[in-house]
């Protein structure tokens, strides 16, 4: 019938469209099934990065902790560089009287032994236990520089030191019997001065305290090669016991932390001890930089991780809504279909009741359903804004805590610090001062700035070091010298009185001997250049001064230029120009100052003929104020003569004078 073919077709229909729901089902499934699993790796890969986070921060908590350790051992080890730093510029350790002589920088005074050499931490002690006290001896140049030290201690009163002169100091060393019963022996080292670097020009003095000082392994071996070589020489072992020659054998606690080499030594290794640990400091920091960088992009991971997770799970509740859709629709075609199938067995009358009472139920459920949607997708929506707000405010609050946590990080260093500055500066009270903090702050209020202060312990500290050892007879000395220096002060003040006198006395006659000097240069000027034209029959003559202003000093220039001749300098003139410009100068004296009586000795010898009758001629013009004697060999010259004497040797060795008048 015809409606058994429409229900027919319904029934084909139904068929296939539940053919087509099953398959949408099946592919909403395998969808929903491949969300979960995204789902599942992003929670899993979530908890990793969580993990790998809290990993980093307790990391990050430990290399700070290290840090902050290291940061300690720097600091204590700068204070110990410092403090050995300032021992070894003030000479702490040395004795004043040597300490006195080397900041005095006397002439020939070049250092103590124990500043000229270097040694390795292995034979550090053996070397400091050989030389003990002589690593203070003073080295000098000579014997001269040696006394000129002794002679400042003893004036200053400064105690005593030993000289060691480069010019006197002998080398010394091991004979070769004995270098050859120990050179095989495996205890044996080899002799104190070649285990030590130093320069060449020291190679008598430190072969002289070292040269001959064996060094070896243990004590035992100090023994048993003590008795080989028969106690021929001192035997020194590596922990600082010694065998002297003879037998005797000291030892016991170690002191050589006492000596200034072993501040020297102890101060090499802090400084490299210090730049380790800055290197290390560097790369932990540099460590820690590195693990903010991953927190922080963990961080970033982590956010972005929980947002893939919140999407994946709205996705995977709106794929399973639409799965639950499918699978009503499926519920409702089967549903349908059984309807049809039914109606077709004649039960259509049920059927449709209860199809109508289902459209009912379908129909309130639909507008059930779209009001719950309609509010699920605004709760979403409110959850969205919610869920972005307090990510922001996450993100903000671990960039707040990543600030805090390098301020907290910074504070401990901080913190660590003052705590080893308060340590050391209480230990420093208690061993300098033996006082504690309680005591200190009640009994000794600071009136000045901190500054101030530091300054001024550090000066009286250094004065104190200067002062060197206390002297119980400074108050009588200080007497005895305070009568002899007021005494010389007084003697001094004499002196200085006097001395002021003479120098008066000496400005007043340099007024007169400047006043007389001028006045006699220009008369002796103006008489020369009379003088010289007479005996030149022409000619210019006259006389200058070098240096017009500084009159006691000043040099005088002969300007003399004969007839014909334009001359630059005396030295220009012939032997017998020189020879007349000369008596000219002699006789313009003359004139100037007559003098009873005058020797001449041989002056023309270098005038010809016609210059010597000049000489004569104004000779005997002159013969009236003064009387001449002349010695000569020039018969022209003995020609103006009023008298004449002559030598003659009449017997071998017998002289005879012979005189002639020649007026008669």
């Amino acid at each position: 019938s015809l409606t058994d073919k429409k229900i027919d077709d319904n029934l084909v229909k139904l068929k296939d469209n539940e053919a087509k729901i099953i398959g949408k089902i099946s592919l909403k499934e395998r969808e929903y099934k491949k969300l979960s699993e995204e789902k599942q790796k992003t929670n899993e890969l979530l908890d990793k990065k969580q993990n790998e986070y809290i990993n980093s921060k307790v990391t990050r908590s430990n290399l700070q902790n290290d840090i902050l350790e290291i940061n300690k051992k720097l600091i204590q080890t700068k204070n110990d560089i410092a403090s050995l730093e300032f021992n070894l510029a003030n000479d702490v350790k040395v004795p004043a009287s040597v300490k006195s002589i080397l900041n005095r920088k006397i002439e020939g005074i070049i250092d103590r032994i124990g500043n000229i050499y270097e040694v390795s931490d292995e034979y550090l002690t053996a070397i400091d236990i050989a030389l003990g006290a002589s690593s203070n001896f003073i080295i000098t140049e000579d014997n001269e520089a040696a006394k000129k030290g002794i002679f400042y201690l003893k004036n200053a009163n400064l105690g005593r030191a030993t000289f060691f002169p480069l010019d006197v100091i002998k080398s010394r060393g091991i004979d070769p019997e004995t270098k050859d019963i120990l050179i095989d022996d495996k205890d044996f080292i080899d002799t104190a001065s070649n285990l030590i670097k130093y320069d060449k020009r020291f190679k008598n003095i430190i072969e002289n305290q070292l040269g001959n000082v064996l060094v070896v392994s243990n004590i035992d071996a100090l023994n048993r090669l003590g008795k080989k070589i028969n106690y021929r020489y001192r035997i020194v072992s590596l922990d600082g016991e010694i065998l002297h020659s003879g037998g005797s054998i000291t030892g016991g606690s170690n002191k050589s932390k006492e000596l200034i080499s072993f501040d020297k030594q102890k101060l090499s290794n802090l400084k490299i001890t210090k730049v380790e640990l800055e290197d290390n400091i560097s790369a932990k920091e540099l460590e820690l930089d590195k693990l903010n960088n991953n927190i922080n992009s963990l961080e970033n991971e982590m956010a972005d991780l929980n947002c893939k997770f919140v999407d994946k799970n709205n996705e995977l509740d709106i794929s399973k809504a639409h799965l639950d859709e499918l699978y009503k629709e499926k519920d409702s075609l089967l549903s349908e279909k059984s309807g049809l199938t039914n109606l077709k067995n004649n039960s259509l009358e049920k059927e449709v009741l209860k199809l109508v009472d289902l459209c009912n139920e379908l129909e309130i459920s639909k507008n059930i359903l779209t009001k719950d949607l309609d509010e699920a997708k605004d709760k979403r929506s409110l959850l969205n804004d919610d869920i972005n707000k307090e990510e922001l405010a996450d993100k903000q609050s671990r960039s707040i805590i990543n600030d805090k946590q390098k301020e907290r990080y910074e504070l401990d260093n901080e913190c660590g610090k003052i705590e080893i500055k308060i340590e050391n500066y209480l230990e420093l009270l208690t061993e300098n001062y033996n006082i504690t903090f309680e005591k200190a702050s009640a009994e000794y209020v600071l009136d000045i700035a901190p500054s101030t202060a530091r300054k001024d312990v550090l000066k009286y500290k250094k004065q104190i070091y200067e002062f060197g050892e206390v002297n119980i007879g400074a108050v009588k000395e200080y007497d005895r010298l305070k009568a002899r220096y007021d005494f010389l002060t007084n003697q001094r003040d004499d002196l200085q009185a006097s001395c002021d006198s003479l120098l008066e006395m000496i400005k007043e006659m340099d007024e007169i001997m400047e006043k007389k000097f001028k006045e006699s240069f220009e008369l002796v000027n103006k008489e020369f250049a009379i003088t010289f034209k007479t005996l030149f029959k022409g000619g210019k003559g006259y006389l200058k001064l070098t240096n017009p202003d500084d009159i006691l000093n000043t040099g005088v220039d002969i300007i003399a230029e004969p007839p014909g001749k334009s001359l630059n300098s005396i030295a220009l003139l012939s032997g017998g120009e020189k020879t007349l410009t000369a008596i000219a100068l002699l006789f313009a004296i003359l004139n100037v100052k007559t003098v009873p009586f005058c020797i001449f000795d041989e002056v023309e010898a270098a005038l010809d003929e016609r210059n010597v009758d000049t000489f004569g001629e104004y000779l005997r013009s002159k013969k009236e104020k003064s009387q001449f004697v002349l010695i000569t060999h020039k018969k022209k010259t003995m020609e103006y003569a009023d008298t004449l004497y002559g030598i003659t040797m009449q017997e071998s060795g017998v002289s005879k004078i012979v005189s002639v008048k020649l007026e008669d």
